[in-house]
């Protein structure tokens, strides 16, 4: 049981207790990123990509240009291609959300190749299931931009990620993959806290889950926080928040999320001029 105190600028005060449930950045659960054809990478979001690994066949392709939807162009400028599969391990049997990365990065794109929509048309099979059939990047989207295929709840039970990637035209291709172990979330009853030992933060996210808005509330001793920044769990940048005003006591700020779609969300939280996140929380959608 928690005490919440929040401090206007008139000075006016509420309070009330409440029972907190804690959702840590780092859940414990499995998450496996791969750079496919490509080296080690860190997103702006802190999210690591590993090195290309557990593939069996296929080659490697570079081609460094800028790609668009997308703050992480680094992913998709290398790619594995031709016929191939990955066995990636997992260490339990559990639920995954497996996500695929895409872009066209030869036909159509700079110092690329003349083509268009079925230059290039494969099949993706996930645990032995189909799951993209005759996919033409360029049908859906234009050269160089960059495609996220998502696909959750994924039961695994063999101890391995199973990907296979069949021609129809042309070489099938993939530039990354996220494996992500799924679980389930206990949800606040109310909010959080804001009484802290002198010169930490405490930060507060509630409704959490959330619905058609949240509010993130914090306070500050010294090195006041300055800008938030919400990632989806691709790494992609979706809002950043500049707060500029000094504050002795408590903060609220309110965010409307028209613009979110349901999932899961990493927000971080910067003080002035700093590179890394101070701090991360983890906030959910379910509209």
């Amino acid at each position: 049981v928690f005490k919440l105190s929040v401090t206007d600028s008139q000075g006016a005060q509420a309070e009330d207790e409440m029972v907190l449930t804690v959702i840590p950045a780092n859940t414990g659960a499995f998450v496996l990123r791969i750079n496919a054809g490509g080296g080690k990478f860190i997103n702006e979001a802190g999210e690591v990509y590993l090195e290309d690994n557990y593939y069996d066949g296929g080659n490697i392709f570079n081609n460094p240009i800028t790609i668009i939807n997308t703050n992480q162009s680094q992913i998709y400028q290398t790619e594995r291609y031709g016929e191939f599969q990955y066995d990636i391990p997992v260490p339990k049997a559990s639920s995954y959300t497996i996500k695929l990365h895409f872009a066209e990065i030869w036909f159509s794109a700079p110092n690329g190749t003349t083509g268009g929509i079925g230059s290039r048309v494969y099949e993706v099979f996930l645990e032995e299931n189909i799951v993209m059939s005759d996919y033409d990047m360029l049908l859906e989207n234009a050269s160089a931009s960059a495609i996220v295929k998502v696909f959750e709840n994924i039961s695994i039970d063999d101890g391995f990620v199973s990907l296979k990637f069949n021609s129809i035209v042309e070489n099938p291709k993939i530039a990354a993959i996220e494996i992500i172990e799924y679980q389930s979330v206990q949800l606040p009853l109310k909010t959080a806290s804001l009484e802290n030992q002198k010169g930490d933060y405490s930060i507060v996210l509630y409704p959490n889950p959330a619905k058609d808005k949240v509010n993130i509330v914090f306070k500050k001793d010294e090195n006041p926080i300055k800008i938030i920044k919400i990632y989806d769990m691709s790494g992609r940048l979706i809002k950043e928040i500049s707060h500029d005003d000094n504050y002795d006591n408590n903060v609220s700020l309110e965010l409307y999320l028209e613009e979110f779609s349901n999932g899961v969300y990493n927000v971080h939280f910067y003080t002035l001029n700093q590179r890394l996140p101070l701090f991360t929380k983890q906030l959910i959608i379910n509209k």
